[in-house]
């Protein structure tokens, strides 16, 4: 094998290397980027919009008492609903079902004190007032604390995700540029190496054959000594 086809072998094989660690972190970030997509932004987005719904539903409660209509109540109902429908699409979700059903049973122990306290204070029904709005005040902080408290776990783990994803693909354009980098250097010193020395390992046919010569060289010596005292002189 020839001192280019060396240097070949090597350039091809760390080619290959970078290649193939290309690969693995292309696939961890191909499932980064799945998360990502169908887990971390789907599951913030559904927080916020809970948030927001809960929101316009305090609002339209709040309504409701000030004008003592009972179509602001069933607006508020119609919102409640769709905060429950939010809440059960969000199960679909990965790993989110647990939770998701945690946030509904807080929210109807809320919305049902609530519902319950504007219709008696508007005069829909008859009941302690005093008591349902008790209620819905416990009801209401622990759902709020729930909400923000995923709102915030959502948050870092989509910013972990994009974090993540920006350095996964730093490390595919490094791995790439100094795998081309060796061929580019490759191909650059080719010209100089057939006059770089490379130690050649001999075969055990050379050696034999070094051997055999070495004991010709050393017989034909001793032999001519053995000659030269033997003689008579001239």
């Amino acid at each position: 094998m020839t001192n280019k086809q060396r240097i070949w072998n090597i350039t091809i094989l760390l080619f290959a290397i970078g290649m193939i660690v290309v690969y693995m972190i292309t696939s961890d970030a191909f499932l980064l980027l799945q998360r990502t997509e169908y887990v971390n932004y789907p599951y913030l987005n559904k927080i916020e919009v809970l948030s927001s719904r809960l929101t316009g539903i305090q609002g339209g409660l709040l309504d409701a008492l000030d004008s003592r209509s009972k179509s602001s109540i069933i607006r508020a109902r119609a919102n409640a609903e769709s905060f429950r429908e939010i809440t059960l699409d969000m199960s679909a979700i990965v790993g989110k079902r647990d939770i998701s059903r945690e946030i509904l049973a807080q929210f109807n122990d809320y919305f049902v004190a609530a519902d319950s306290a504007a219709s008696i204070i508007i005069g829909i029904k008859n009941g302690d007032a005093r008591s349902e709005m008790g209620h819905m005040t416990v009801a209401l902080n622990k759902l709020t604390n729930t909400l923000q408290r995923e709102q915030f776990k959502a948050t870092q783990a989509f910013e972990q995700s994009l974090t993540e994803s920006r350095r996964h693909v730093q490390q595919m354009l490094v791995i790439s540029l100094l795998s081309a980098l060796a061929v580019f250097l490759t191909w650059s010193l080719l010209p100089v190496v057939p006059f770089l020395p490379i130690y050649k390992p001999r075969s055990p046919k050379d050696r034999r054959k070094n051997i055999f010569q070495d004991n010709s060289d050393a017989h034909i010596l001793r032999q001519g000594e053995t000659n030269q005292r033997g003689g008579s002189p001239g």
